[in-house]
């Protein structure tokens, strides 16, 4: 369902905080939280995306590429501001991690 009041796609690309709710790979699983299965293929098989990547939700016509979203264009400069947000969402979900988590750190 798509909301069409608050936070829609197009709203979202002047609010970042949205995207801090990203677990940085193997977070979840640290603390031992069930990891919901978001995307799912055909087969109704899981799909392991990368969301810390804008070439991910572009592929996949997530959030701002969706054909509903509200944003007819997605320019270059959208694509580079939705990139720096989700670099800055990986390092700060990264930081909140134990160093001895075993975690690999990119």
């Amino acid at each position: 369902v798509l909301n069409t009041t608050m936070v829609t796609p197009k709203v979202n690309l002047t609010n970042p905080s949205a995207y801090f709710m990203l677990a940085y790979p193997g977070e979840r699983e640290l603390y031992n939280k069930p990891n919901r299965i978001q995307f799912r293929d055909e087969k109704n098989d899981p799909v392991e995306l990368d969301l810390h990547m804008a070439r991910t939700w572009k592929e996949r016509k997530l959030g701002v590429y969706h054909p509903n979203s509200g944003v007819e264009t997605v320019t270059a400069k959208m694509e580079e501001w939705l990139q720096t947000v989700l670099d800055k969402v990986h390092e700060f979900r990264k930081g909140l991690l134990p160093e001895n988590s075993g975690l690999k750190k990119e």
